[in-house]
């Protein structure tokens, strides 16, 4: 299953969704905590909002940064899955400690 292709906006809603939080410098990066405790970061280089479609070296490294299937990712980034999903998927693969 290729990755479908999205724009940097698309990327920054993703992370608006999953309530990452993020910092805007020369590239965005994005810090995504549960309980307190980080469980990954995500950073999206030369992007100021632009809209331009992301390369697929920056979709790709989106994808591994997301620690979800690919499959688990396109559902993420055009929304059927959103924060609790994402935990859960997290927690199913063991990247969360279960509660």
């Amino acid at each position: 299953m290729k990755l479908p292709v999205f724009s940097s906006r698309d990327a920054q809603r993703m992370l608006n969704k999953i309530q990452a939080e993020t910092v805007q410098t020369r590239e965005l990066h994005a810090r995504f905590y549960y309980a307190g405790k980080l469980i990954t970061r995500f950073t999206l280089p030369g992007t100021h909002g632009d809209g331009r479609d992301l390369s697929i070296g920056e979709r790709r490294s989106l994808q591994r940064a997301s620690r979800l299937s690919r499959g688990d990712f396109i559902d993420l980034v055009n929304c059927p899955m959103g924060r609790d999903e994402y935990v859960a998927a997290l927690k199913a693969m063991g990247h969360i400690p279960p509660d």
